[in-house]
């Protein structure tokens, strides 16, 4: 007899399985983009979990902002221990257009109170920013236009020294020009005397 004491306060005392799902969370998001999913949350038992509370939170709140509320509080209802998935409210993002690309963590943290103490369970999900396509786009051509841009100039510092060039192969044959010139000039004035 004294076991099957043990036995049920152990299942009596022991926390209840709460499950923590969203949808829809995308995987993927762009700059510029609202991130808008739902939490929902069903308890596996043993008992009910009393007030149930959701906080969500990202590992990056100043490029991802909160549209609203982070925390919904259900103080006065239950999750109860019949493994029904339940709706605990909708949560709203805005990646902001200077977000890094990279990979962001969101945490979905459920709160309860279960046999008078505070409990709480938790669930990670991992979300990716990277650039629309439409970035994509105007990155790619930005690149062109600067390689377009380095050509141009390319074209007009090689035009340079090609003037350059062909000023001092003109101011040459001038000077050589002159100076046959004047040898003639010379020669043809000493053969007069």
């Amino acid at each position: 007899m004294v076991l099957l004491v043990a036995g049920i306060s152990a299942a009596t005392h022991a926390q209840p399985q709460i499950l923590v799902e969203t949808s829809p969370l995308p995987r993927v998001c762009h700059r510029g983009s609202t991130l808008i999913f739902h939490v929902y949350a069903s308890n596996h038992g043993p008992g009910d979990a009393y007030s149930p509370t959701v906080t969500v939170s990202i590992s990056d709140p100043r490029n991802i902002i909160a549209i609203g509320s982070v925390t919904r509080n259900w103080a006065g209802t239950y999750l109860p221990s019949t493994g029904t998935k339940y709706g605990l409210g909708e949560f709203a993002f805005s990646v902001t257009s200077n977000t890094p690309d990279g990979q962001y963590s969101i945490r979905v943290e459920l709160s309860y109170i279960w046999n008078r103490a505070n409990y709480y369970t938790d669930k990670m999900f991992a979300l990716t920013v990277e650039p629309s396509p439409s970035e994509i786009e105007a990155r790619q051509a930005a690149e062109r236009a600067a390689q377009e841009r380095a050509k141009l100039r390319d074209i007009f510092l090689l035009g340079g020294v090609s003037t350059i060039a062909i000023v001092v192969t003109v101011a040459i044959v001038a000077l050589l020009a002159r100076h046959r010139s004047g040898r003639n000039h010379n020669a043809s004035a000493t053969s007069s005397s």
